[in-house]
């Protein structure tokens, strides 16, 4: 956000203002920029303020209410003469904010800058004035939903924590609703106020029981005029939602998750299972477990007991990426960015899947350029070979299921990462676990059945022949899904879940 607006008044004072808080990357890169180019800001003083101190909060609210801003973007701000810039808006537009000024006029002392309560544009009564009136001495309840880590929601914080200080009679009920229970809460109030579409568009928001204000826009002058023209203000309506209210909630949240369903993520997790990566894995333990001598009780035992360091291995490794995926989410402008990202792999994979399809009909599938590579095989097999022979047949398959399942991630992990993408786009724990399970499942199912076959008596020559003669369809397959997951990608992004 970029906004000018022309001072009536000009001091002589090399004084610029850089409004920060602390982990913030946008106030370092300024801090860096600042020291990188001293032929610009030679002859000027950076005065660094941290936003979140209530005085300085203050300061940078005035300077917006000189210049005609009616509430700021983030708490990062770098305040120069009639302009203010913020958070990512700063850096590519400071050289040029510096080079066109003469002399610099912004001062950290209110007086300085012309900005004494008398001075100030009246935009509204005084909020403590307003409080101290006769009608003001009731309780004022506000609700405010965030997301923890997301700059707007840490400016609208700060802003409460002022009004805090302002009126001893507010009371602020906060909603982090990237909790589920808190999220329900949020649709229930939406609907109450009758605003649709994607509920995370509206974060942050406070809200009253005669109405609601975007966080960003709060600020003392805007509340006086809320509490002037608002009809009412009691009593607080989210605190009454009962059990029943919150559980349709949840179920109407959860209809976004049918979108993408369980069986599709089963589906993903059957296609990964017959990865010819995978699915070659599978057909030289078979074999080598013949050319083991291994009776058919022992094939058996050790088919399912790798299946289980499988499972294991690849049912952890996606609760812990779910684990972070959920995190992210925490951070809302992370989640476009990983969707973005997403969707250009998820096109790389589609075109080198046609690739290989192409050189699959004119040379044959051992000149395929997407899978394990020649030395990841050899360990791979090396560790079966290792295990195969080693005491405690099962215990040495899980072991085994478990390291080679590692490995192949490499490979497998083309369907299984945007998968969990997917899955964690539902933005619900309970459904999350259980897809997981499901593409898990899926996913050893093939091998399941190449040890049930090899126990009946099939030969690994005769399955890999049917794996060769398919693996058109399996590749077929890939490239559609990459396809599809481009596409949901792009959809996320553009059309995200309220």
């Amino acid at each position: 956000m970029l906004a000018c607006c022309q001072v009536a008044h000009s001091l002589a004072t090399n004084e610029v203002i850089l409004f920060s808080v602390q982990n913030c990357p946008d106030c370092d890169a300024v801090k860096q920029w600042w020291e990188d180019n001293p032929g610009l800001t030679d002859g000027f003083h950076l005065k660094i303020l941290d936003s979140e101190k209530i005085e300085n909060f203050e300061l940078l609210i005035k300077l917006e209410s000189k210049l005609g801003i009616k509430g700021g973007s983030t708490l990062t701000a770098f305040c120069y003469k009639d302009t203010i810039l913020y958070g990512t808006n700063i850096i590519p537009n400071l050289s040029e904010l510096l080079q066109r000024a003469e002399t610099p006029v912004t001062e950290t002392n209110n007086e300085a800058v012309g900005l004494s309560k008398e001075r100030v544009p009246e935009q509204g009564a005084n909020v403590t004035t307003i409080a101290s009136a006769e009608v003001r001495k009731k309780p004022v309840y506000l609700c405010y939903f965030f997301i923890p880590g997301c700059q707007h929601c840490s400016r609208t914080e700060i802003a409460l924590k002022h009004l805090e200080t302002l009126v001893p009679n507010l009371n602020v009920d906060r909603y982090d609703v990237t909790i589920p229970e808190n999220r329900s809460r949020l649709e229930i109030v939406l609907d109450r106020l009758k605003l649709g579409g994607n509920a995370k568009s509206y974060v942050p928001l406070v809200v009253w029981t005669g109405g609601w204000i975007s966080g960003t826009e709060l600020s003392p002058s805007t509340f006086a005029d809320i509490l002037t023209h608002s009809p009412d203000f009691g009593p607080p309506f989210w605190r009454q939602i009962d059990e029943e209210q919150m559980r349709q909630a949840s179920q109407e949240i959860g209809r976004s998750f049918q979108g993408i369903s369980v069986l599709t993520i089963i589906f993903a997790g059957f296609l990964d299972g017959i990865n010819p990566c995978a699915f070659a894995t599978i057909i030289f333990l078979i074999s080598y477990l013949a050319l083991a001598g291994r009776t058919r009780a022992q094939m058996l035992l050790t088919g399912l007991s790798f299946g289980t360091g499988v499972f294991a291995c690849y049912f952890l490794i996606g609760i812990g990426l779910l684990q972070a995926l959920s995190f992210t989410q925490r951070f809302h402008w992370i989640s476009p960015i990983l969707y973005g990202m997403m969707a250009v792999i998820a096109v790389g994979l589609f075109v080198g899947t046609i690739r290989d399809l192409v050189i699959l009909k004119r040379d044959g599938a051992y000149k395929m350029k997407m899978g394990l590579s020649r030395q990841m095989k050899q360990r791979i097999h090396s560790i079966i070979r290792a295990r195969i022979n080693a005491s405690g047949l099962m215990i040495a398959a899980i072991v085994m299921g478990f390291l080679v399942s590692a490995l192949e991630l490499a490979c497998t992990g083309q369907i299984y990462f945007p998968t969990l993408i997917l899955i964690n786009s539902s933005q619900r724990s309970g459904r999350s676990l259980v897809a997981l399970l499901g593409y898990n499942v899926a996913f050893i199912v093939p091998l399941l059945i190449v040890t049930a076959l090899a126990v009946l008596g099939v030969t690994s020559q005769a399955m890999a022949k049917f794996a060769e003669k398919h693996v058109v369809w399996t590749k077929s397959l890939m490239a559609a899904f990459f396809l599809a997951i481009a596409v949901l990608m792009v959809m996320l992004i553009l059309f995200p879940k309220g």
